[in-house]
């Protein structure tokens, strides 16, 4: 029972085989009766390559007319290729849009390789309902798509005079791989592309400027710019992405832009690793969901002067991190100025600094990470915020304000002092932030002319480290006092320090004078801490003063001393006190701080 079963499924699927066959040779009929029916009024009949490529789709099979032998088969020498390997254009365009042929199409598609397409292959504003694969192909004009729906379109391989597909719709995806060669511009203004973009290893050389134009496309999935070169602007302008922008190891070339992606949308990463641009690249005002990662890119504008821009992210939303590292090198400037990082901005490993100039002017990122080394000859920090610096990075004060100095002078600004200084305090690290922001005020002395600010920062201020470090001036104070006690002592014992009255004596009957145990008793430490310390009132300075009437000769070689000298110490001495102790109280109590 088993066997007869068996055998009635083979016969079951014999006779459907033949019957599929027999379709499948009445469908590839049918299609050539309709071609040579079309053409046959034509100078040129259909060719014995057309009519193979007719039956090949019509049977669902790709028709590969490439060289056995592999010796003649680049595309760009197609104009060489023997008549064997010729398809005109006006055939493949009536294949896709007359209904009753495209109706004869399978599933599989039109699939051609290794042929020369003759003509100007026109399909705009066709609508196409099976693939379209071209491979390794070579087309003596442009392909025009404008406003085209397709299902998919494959140029994999194959050259082309240039491409016109504005507003075109591709439902499954376009490839431009597999050096694949584009000897024009690439248009795709405006087209809505489902799945991917994929240029991996193209070549696209614009003669016109551009190389491949696809301002306001929108992508759903990914874009592969990989391996590619670009001989004339890239464009993504105000296109949207649905996934990843790649660009790893592409080379791309300009006078002026060489890569332009401003005001585009990509949803997941941005890749430009190992990329080599001569002119500048720009994503400038772009959002960006993930990452933008350019480890290893190499950045350099063609016009290169003071201040052309390699590398333009300025006014950028970035979700994810920027990575500049493993040898990315950037001749120019790499401009984020407005730029908002969500995660880590990394500086790191960067291939000869001294050539780099980065501007990070109101940028906004969440972690810095750096290092020393990698330091561009000059950076612009002014408004330049973020909320941590990586422990792997440079914390201490002295390397940090090197960092800061390499933004040009010319005029004095507080902002990056101050931005460093509130991470570092927020990090714990309380003495360099207090560094930092001495170093901010003797920044600022360089620019104070003279004037009144110049006597806070360019002499009082240095006294108390601007209000940071008041010690300096409490321990001169602790000197002036010392100094005064040992003067003031001197002249008391050489009798220039008298009594303000004569209190001190006591009259005797006999008419004697002699001391009054109740007049306070001089003491020369105290004197000197109470004329010198403001509002301190110890009742030595009210009773005794230098008098400026008497005068001592000078002992062991010291020059001599008078009354009149040692007052006029004396109003140095208070006036110093008033100056060294308000600085020190106003630095301790933090009253002066700048």
């Amino acid at each position: 029972m088993h066997l007869g079963r068996t055998l009635a499924i083979s016969t079951i699927a014999f006779l459907l085989l033949i019957v599929s066959s027999a379709a499948e040779t009445n469908s590839s009929k049918e299609l050539l009766e309709l071609a040579r029916a079309r053409f046959k009024g034509e100078l040129l009949p259909l060719l014995p390559s057309e009519e193979s490529l007719f039956t090949a789709v019509a049977n669902g099979e790709p028709k590969n007319y490439n060289d056995p032998s592999g010796k003649d088969n680049d595309p760009a020498n197609a104009d060489n290729w023997a008549s064997d390997r010729v398809l005109r254009a006006s055939r493949i365009a009536w294949l896709c849009t007359d209904r009753r042929a495209a109706a004869l199409v399978t599933y599989r598609g039109l699939a051609v390789t290794g042929a020369r397409i003759d003509e100007k292959l026109d399909l705009d504003f066709a609508r196409v309902l099976f693939p379209l694969r071209f491979l390794n192909c070579g087309f003596t004009e442009i392909l025009s798509l404008t406003r085209a729906r397709l299902l998919f379109l494959d140029l994999g391989g194959s050259y082309l005079r240039g491409l016109q597909a504005d507003y075109a719709q591709i439902e499954r995806g376009l490839s431009l791989n597999n050096h694949f060669k584009a000897d024009g511009e690439v248009w795709l203004f405006g087209a809505t592309i489902h799945e991917d973009l994929n240029c991996d290893s193209g070549i696209l050389v614009g003669h016109a400027g551009s190389a491949l134009s696809c301002d306001g496309a929108k992508i759903t999935g990914n874009v592969f710019l990989t391996y590619v070169k670009a001989e004339g602007e890239v464009r993504l302008v105000g296109a949207t992405i649905g996934e990843n922008f790649d660009c790893d190891r592409g080379i791309f070339g300009h006078e002026g832009v060489a890569l332009s992606c401003d005001g585009a949308k990509i949803t997941g990463n941005v890749f430009l690793k190992h990329v080599k641009a001569e002119g500048e690249v720009r994503l400038i005002g772009a959002t960006i969901g993930g990452d933008l990662i350019c480890e290893g890119g190499q950045f350099k504008h063609k016009a290169l002067s003071v201040g052309r821009e390699a590398l333009s992210v300025d006014r950028a939303n970035i979700n994810g991190g920027v990575f500049l590292t493993n040898n990315f090198k950037a001749e120019g400037t790499a401009v984020f100025t407005a730029t908002n990082v969500v995660g880590y901005f990394y500086w790191k490993d960067v291939n000869e600094p001294e050539l780099a100039v980065l501007d990070l002017r109101s940028a906004k990122v969440g972690t810095l990470l750096d290092d020393p080394k990698s330091w561009p000859r000059e950076a612009k920090l002014d408004g330049f915020v973020y909320d941590r610096i990586d422990e792997n990075s440079p914390l201490d004060a002295d390397s940090r304000v090197k960092w800061l100095r390499g933004h040009p002078s010319g005029h004095f600004l507080p902002q990056p002092y101050e931005q460093l200084a509130a991470v570092l305090r927020k990090m714990g690290l309380d003495e360099d932030a207090r560094d930092v922001m001495i170093a901010k005020n003797q920044e600022h002395a360089r620019y104070v002319q003279w004037r009144p600010e110049w006597l806070w920062y360019g002499f009082f201020g240095h006294l108390i480290g601007y209000g940071y470090s008041p010690w300096t001036a409490f321990g001169i104070s602790l000197i002036v006092i010392v100094f005064g006690w040992w003067l003031f002592q001197r002249g008391y014992r050489r009798g220039l320090v008298t009594p303000t009255g004569d209190a001190e004596y006591a009259i005797q009957k006999d008419g004697a004078h002699v001391f009054s145990h109740d007049y306070p008793k001089f003491n020369s430490f105290v004197y000197s801490l109470e004329t010198f310390v403001p509002l301190v009132k110890l009742g030595i300075a009210e009773h005794w003063e230098p008098n400026g009437r008497c005068r001592a000769l000078g002992v062991k070689k010291l020059p001599p001393m008078t009354g009149g000298w040692l007052r006029g110490y004396l109003w140095l001495h208070m006036i110093a006190g008033w100056l060294l102790s308000a600085l020190w109280v106003g630095g301790i109590t933090g009253l002066v701080k700048t």
